[in-house]
């Protein structure tokens, strides 16, 4: 089961069609994991509140109309701290990827 957050988020497109389904993968226990890990680094290394995380994660789109495998591919191509530094990085530094202190992402990361 989704978490009410990303329910919330996920509730208009849910309406018309279900998550793709990946042989061998839970989707939507993956989804769930990369949304919580997504606002536990925001909340980490960005310093913000849940509130403002949400409001984030909300206008990135990042969870909106999962509805085919290439929209999962693409969410799912890229580890969860990627995800959180460039909701924190790129409005400000679109080429934040290539700073080392940013990325590769530190060890221990997800602790």
């Amino acid at each position: 089961m989704l978490p009410s957050r990303l329910k919330e988020i996920r509730e208009p497109s849910m309406e018309k069609t279900k998550l793709p389904e990946i042989p061998g993968m839970d989707v939507e226990k993956t989804l769930n994991e990369y949304y919580v890990d997504i606002t536990r680094l925001l909340i980490k290394y960005g310093e913000l509140n849940p509130e403002k995380v949400e409001q984030l994660i909300d206008n990135s789109g990042l969870f909106k109309d999962l509805d085919t495998i290439y929209d999962l591919a693409f969410l799912f191509h890229e580890e969860p701290y990627y995800w959180a530094m460039d909701l924190l990085h790129r409005p400000n530094n679109p080429e934040w990827a290539f700073d080392p202190k940013l990325w590769p992402p530190p060890e221990g990361c997800y602790d």
